[in-house]
């Protein structure tokens, strides 16, 4: 699965002026989710399975479709309204055939590159950040929003158009999380390196879930389902340690020193 950026147009009246409507450009985040599956039938159950797993948080996001084999898009999209998924559109390739007749739109591979990318306004990445020592992140304020389970330790960087879910547990990344990439948790994050994709603590509810990460550069936070994306973040905080937590129906941010 892989996050992406695509450009839409939104109308707006314009009651001060004689032209009626005023078209402006602007970039929504969506998940791209490709299926690998050689067979339809196949496809279908992959994105079943993928959708049955997902935290229900997550299924409010938008998504784009796509896959390796040529798949009725009226199947994908059954599965995507029994699981409450919001599906904008798919991917130029396999399921562009049948899209029209679904009511999907098609999405050049331009399209979705180009938002991944944020545009032309966004500077290129930095080069990435070597994982930071274990200390350099203290241990959150409050016990394990898990209960006491394992932690899943990421030793590697998380690329972008990857997702890592720790189910039931905590979630440690070592290295860095990329523009596009997404990691999420039922319990707490720690990130040691930079975090520039999405950080999702909590995905279950837990109101006690934390993100804690070395370097703060995200592209979207959520801590038990209240998120805020990085055009509200204080850029004060931006490069800094920082934690999120949730206290109420807000979201928290506080420089770690």
């Amino acid at each position: 699965m892989r996050a992406s950026q695509i450009p839409v147009a939104i109308a707006v009246n314009d009651v001060d002026n004689s032209t009626a409507t005023e078209v402006k450009g602007m970039m929504l985040p969506v998940t791209r989710v490709r299926m690998t599956a050689r067979g339809a039938s196949d496809t279908v159950a992959e994105f079943r399975a993928w959708a049955e797993s997902l935290p229900e948080m997550m299924r409010a996001m938008p998504i784009v479709l796509d896959a390796a084999h040529h798949t009725a898009c009226s199947s994908l999209l059954e599965v995507a309204r029994e699981h409450g998924l919001s599906v904008l559109g798919v991917a130029d390739g396999k399921l562009a055939p049948t899209a029209s007749a679904a009511g999907l739109a098609v999405l050049s591979e331009e399209m979705l590159m180009a938002g991944r990318a944020g545009g032309a306004r966004r500077p290129a990445p930095e080069p990435e950040a070597a994982p930071a020592p274990a200390e350099a992140v203290p241990a959150p304020e409050h016990p394990p929003a898990t209960g006491g389970s394992a932690a899943r330790v990421v030793h590697a960087q998380v690329r972008s158009g990857q997702q890592v879910y720790a189910d039931g547990a905590d979630l440690v990344v070592l290295g860095t999380v990329s523009p596009g990439a997404e990691v999420i948790a039922d319990g707490h994050i720690h990130i040691y390196g930079s975090l520039r994709g999405r950080a999702i603590a909590g995905a279950r509810g837990d109101t006690r879930a934390r993100i804690f990460c070395r370097r703060f550069e995200p592209e979207l936070v959520a801590c038990a389902g209240v998120y805020d994306v990085a055009e509200k973040l204080r850029p004060e905080l931006r490069g800094k340690a920082v934690q999120v937590w949730l206290d109420g129906e807000d979201l928290q941010f506080a420089a770690i020193d």
